[in-house]
Protein backbone atom coordinates (compact mmCIF):
# COMPACT_ATOMS: atom_id res chain seq x y z
CA UNK A 1 0.00 0.00 0.00
CA UNK A 2 1.28 3.43 -0.87
CA UNK A 3 1.49 5.63 2.19
CA UNK A 4 1.02 9.37 2.40
CA UNK A 5 4.04 11.50 3.29
CA UNK A 6 2.52 14.81 4.23
CA UNK A 7 4.53 17.96 4.81
CA UNK A 8 4.71 18.86 8.50
CA UNK A 9 4.80 22.66 8.25
CA UNK A 10 2.79 23.31 4.97
CA UNK A 11 -0.72 24.18 6.09
CA UNK A 12 -3.48 25.12 3.70
CA UNK A 13 -4.68 28.69 4.11
CA UNK A 14 -7.77 29.00 6.25
CA UNK A 15 -10.21 31.54 4.89
CA UNK A 16 -13.15 33.11 6.66
CA UNK A 17 -15.69 32.97 3.89
CA UNK A 18 -17.68 36.13 3.20
CA UNK A 19 -21.39 36.49 3.35
CA UNK A 20 -23.45 35.53 0.31
CA UNK A 21 -22.86 37.80 -2.71
CA UNK A 22 -26.32 39.29 -2.47
CA UNK A 23 -25.76 40.31 1.14
CA UNK A 24 -22.16 41.39 0.53
CA UNK A 25 -23.05 43.99 -2.09
CA UNK A 26 -26.24 45.31 -0.48
CA UNK A 27 -26.02 48.95 0.49
CA UNK A 28 -22.45 49.51 -0.75
CA UNK A 29 -21.50 52.59 -2.74
CA UNK A 30 -19.58 52.25 -6.00
CA UNK A 31 -16.37 53.29 -4.29
CA UNK A 32 -16.91 50.78 -1.49
CA UNK A 33 -17.59 48.02 -4.02
CA UNK A 34 -14.39 48.85 -5.92
CA UNK A 35 -12.40 48.76 -2.68
CA UNK A 36 -13.90 45.43 -1.70
CA UNK A 37 -13.26 43.94 -5.13
CA UNK A 38 -9.63 45.04 -4.92
CA UNK A 39 -9.28 43.50 -1.46
CA UNK A 40 -10.85 40.21 -2.59
CA UNK A 41 -8.65 40.08 -5.69
CA UNK A 42 -5.64 40.64 -3.47
CA UNK A 43 -6.69 37.79 -1.22
CA UNK A 44 -7.18 35.46 -4.19
CA UNK A 45 -3.73 36.38 -5.51
CA UNK A 46 -2.23 35.68 -2.09
CA UNK A 47 -3.95 32.29 -1.99
CA UNK A 48 -2.67 31.41 -5.46
CA UNK A 49 0.86 32.27 -4.34
CA UNK A 50 0.44 30.13 -1.24
CA UNK A 51 -0.75 27.25 -3.38
CA UNK A 52 2.31 27.58 -5.62
CA UNK A 53 4.57 27.52 -2.57
CA UNK A 54 2.78 24.47 -1.16
CA UNK A 55 2.99 22.61 -4.47
CA UNK A 56 6.70 23.46 -4.67
CA UNK A 57 7.26 22.07 -1.17
CA UNK A 58 5.48 18.83 -2.12
CA UNK A 59 7.68 18.46 -5.21
CA UNK A 60 10.81 19.13 -3.16
CA UNK A 61 9.82 16.59 -0.53
CA UNK A 62 9.08 13.79 -2.97
CA UNK A 63 12.16 14.60 -5.07
CA UNK A 64 14.28 14.26 -1.93
CA UNK A 65 12.73 10.90 -1.03
CA UNK A 66 13.05 9.44 -4.53
CA UNK A 67 16.58 10.77 -5.04
CA UNK A 68 17.77 9.21 -1.78
CA UNK A 69 15.74 6.01 -1.82
CA UNK A 70 18.66 3.70 -2.58
CA UNK A 71 20.30 2.01 0.47
CA UNK A 72 23.64 3.86 0.22
CA UNK A 73 21.93 7.22 0.02
CA UNK A 74 19.65 6.39 2.94
CA UNK A 75 22.73 5.65 5.05
CA UNK A 76 24.31 8.95 4.00
CA UNK A 77 21.16 10.91 4.78
CA UNK A 78 20.97 9.38 8.26
CA UNK A 79 24.57 10.41 8.90
CA UNK A 80 23.77 13.95 7.80
CA UNK A 81 20.66 14.02 10.00
CA UNK A 82 22.79 13.08 13.02
CA UNK A 83 25.05 16.08 12.31
CA UNK A 84 22.05 18.38 11.97
CA UNK A 85 20.56 17.20 15.29
CA UNK A 86 23.87 17.73 17.08
CA UNK A 87 24.07 21.24 15.66
CA UNK A 88 20.49 22.01 16.70
CA UNK A 89 21.15 20.78 20.23
CA UNK A 90 24.21 23.02 20.46
CA UNK A 91 22.38 26.06 19.11
CA UNK A 92 19.35 25.66 21.33
CA UNK A 93 21.50 25.03 24.41
CA UNK A 94 23.88 27.98 23.97
CA UNK A 95 23.00 31.27 25.65
CA UNK A 96 20.33 32.38 28.06
CA UNK A 97 17.66 33.00 25.45
CA UNK A 98 13.92 32.68 25.90
CA UNK A 99 12.26 29.75 24.13
CA UNK A 100 8.96 30.09 25.96
CA UNK A 101 9.58 27.05 28.14
CA UNK A 102 10.20 24.74 25.16
CA UNK A 103 14.00 24.53 25.38
CA UNK A 104 14.21 21.42 27.59
CA UNK A 105 11.72 19.40 25.53
CA UNK A 106 13.59 20.30 22.34
CA UNK A 107 16.90 19.30 23.90
CA UNK A 108 15.55 15.95 25.07
CA UNK A 109 13.75 14.98 21.87
CA UNK A 110 16.73 16.07 19.76
CA UNK A 111 19.09 13.82 21.73
CA UNK A 112 16.58 10.96 21.57
CA UNK A 113 16.33 11.27 17.78
CA UNK A 114 20.11 11.40 17.47
CA UNK A 115 20.45 8.24 19.58
CA UNK A 116 17.83 6.39 17.52
CA UNK A 117 19.47 7.42 14.25
CA UNK A 118 22.76 6.03 15.50
CA UNK A 119 20.98 2.74 16.27
CA UNK A 120 19.47 2.72 12.79
CA UNK A 121 22.90 3.32 11.26
CA UNK A 122 24.36 0.45 13.28
CA UNK A 123 21.63 -2.15 12.77
CA UNK A 124 20.29 -0.95 9.38
CA UNK A 125 16.80 -2.43 9.64
CA UNK A 126 13.45 -1.10 8.49
CA UNK A 127 12.20 -1.29 12.08
CA UNK A 128 14.99 0.94 13.39
CA UNK A 129 14.46 3.40 10.53
CA UNK A 130 10.74 3.57 11.33
CA UNK A 131 11.55 4.36 14.96
CA UNK A 132 14.03 7.02 13.85
CA UNK A 133 11.34 8.60 11.67
CA UNK A 134 8.99 8.88 14.64
CA UNK A 135 11.74 10.34 16.84
CA UNK A 136 12.63 12.87 14.15
CA UNK A 137 8.98 13.91 14.02
CA UNK A 138 8.94 14.39 17.80
CA UNK A 139 12.15 16.42 17.66
CA UNK A 140 10.78 18.51 14.78
CA UNK A 141 7.62 19.26 16.76
CA UNK A 142 9.51 20.37 19.89
CA UNK A 143 12.11 22.39 17.99
CA UNK A 144 9.37 24.09 16.00
CA UNK A 145 7.59 25.18 19.20
CA UNK A 146 10.80 26.66 20.59
CA UNK A 147 11.71 28.28 17.28
CA UNK A 148 8.26 29.78 16.74
CA UNK A 149 8.39 31.49 20.13
CA UNK A 150 11.96 32.68 19.59
CA UNK A 151 11.22 34.11 16.15
CA UNK A 152 8.22 36.02 17.51
CA UNK A 153 10.40 37.49 20.26
CA UNK A 154 13.75 38.00 18.52
CA UNK A 155 13.00 37.75 14.80
CA UNK A 156 15.28 36.45 12.07
CA UNK A 157 17.29 39.64 11.63
CA UNK A 158 19.00 40.91 8.49
CA UNK A 159 22.50 39.62 9.20
CA UNK A 160 23.81 43.17 9.70
CA UNK A 161 22.94 43.73 13.34
CA UNK A 162 25.52 43.56 16.13
CA UNK A 163 25.24 42.37 19.73
CA UNK A 164 22.71 40.06 21.34
CA UNK A 165 19.74 40.70 19.03
CA UNK A 166 21.83 39.54 16.08
CA UNK A 167 23.19 36.49 17.89
CA UNK A 168 19.61 35.47 18.70
CA UNK A 169 18.38 36.16 15.20
CA UNK A 170 21.35 34.27 13.75
CA UNK A 171 20.50 31.27 15.93
CA UNK A 172 16.90 31.45 14.71
CA UNK A 173 18.09 31.43 11.10
CA UNK A 174 20.24 28.37 11.79
CA UNK A 175 17.35 26.56 13.47
CA UNK A 176 15.03 27.43 10.58
CA UNK A 177 17.46 25.90 8.10
CA UNK A 178 18.05 22.84 10.28
CA UNK A 179 14.39 22.11 10.95
CA UNK A 180 13.73 21.89 7.21
CA UNK A 181 16.46 19.24 6.93
CA UNK A 182 15.01 17.32 9.87
CA UNK A 183 11.62 17.32 8.17
CA UNK A 184 13.06 15.86 4.97
CA UNK A 185 14.94 13.20 6.94
CA UNK A 186 11.71 12.27 8.71
CA UNK A 187 9.83 11.82 5.44
CA UNK A 188 12.64 9.79 3.87
CA UNK A 189 12.85 7.39 6.81
CA UNK A 190 9.05 7.11 6.91
CA UNK A 191 9.23 5.95 3.29
CA UNK A 192 11.82 3.28 4.11
CA UNK A 193 10.40 2.25 7.46
CA UNK A 194 9.48 -1.08 5.93
CA UNK A 195 11.26 -3.57 3.69
CA UNK A 196 11.35 -2.53 0.03
CA UNK A 197 11.87 -5.30 -2.50
CA UNK A 198 11.24 -3.39 -5.72
CA UNK A 199 12.77 0.09 -5.70
CA UNK A 200 11.62 0.86 -9.23
CA UNK A 201 8.01 0.13 -8.30
CA UNK A 202 8.40 2.09 -5.04
CA UNK A 203 9.54 5.17 -6.95
CA UNK A 204 6.61 4.78 -9.35
CA UNK A 205 4.19 4.56 -6.42
CA UNK A 206 5.73 7.63 -4.79
CA UNK A 207 5.24 9.66 -7.97
CA UNK A 208 1.58 8.62 -8.07
CA UNK A 209 1.24 9.59 -4.41
CA UNK A 210 2.88 12.96 -5.09
CA UNK A 211 0.46 13.70 -7.93
CA UNK A 212 -2.53 12.70 -5.79
CA UNK A 213 -1.38 14.97 -2.97
CA UNK A 214 -0.82 17.90 -5.31
CA UNK A 215 -4.29 17.39 -6.80
CA UNK A 216 -5.84 17.38 -3.33
CA UNK A 217 -4.03 20.61 -2.42
CA UNK A 218 -5.23 22.26 -5.64
CA UNK A 219 -8.81 21.21 -5.01
CA UNK A 220 -8.73 22.55 -1.45
CA UNK A 221 -7.36 25.92 -2.55
CA UNK A 222 -9.86 26.07 -5.43
CA UNK A 223 -12.70 25.43 -2.98
CA UNK A 224 -11.55 28.40 -0.90
CA UNK A 225 -11.12 30.68 -3.90
CA UNK A 226 -14.51 29.90 -5.50
CA UNK A 227 -16.78 31.86 -3.08
CA UNK A 228 -14.43 34.84 -3.23
CA UNK A 229 -14.57 34.85 -7.04
CA UNK A 230 -18.36 34.58 -6.89
CA UNK A 231 -18.57 37.58 -4.59
CA UNK A 232 -16.38 39.61 -6.93
CA UNK A 233 -18.70 38.69 -9.81
CA UNK A 234 -21.73 39.76 -7.79
CA UNK A 235 -20.10 43.06 -6.81
CA UNK A 236 -19.33 43.86 -10.45
CA UNK A 237 -22.97 43.51 -11.55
Amino acid sequence: MVRRYRCLLSLLVLVVLPASPAVAQKGLTKKEKEAKIKALEGLIHQMHEQEKATQKQIDHRYDHIIRNLDPKEIHHQMEEAVKVLRHVHEVITTGDFDYGGHRHAAQESTKAAEHQLEKALKHDTAEERAKASKDLLAAHTDINKALRYSVEKYGLGTGRETGEPESRAAANRQLTESIAKIELAHHLLAAVGREITDYKQEKHDLLKQRDAEKKMVHEQYAANVKPLAEEIKALKK
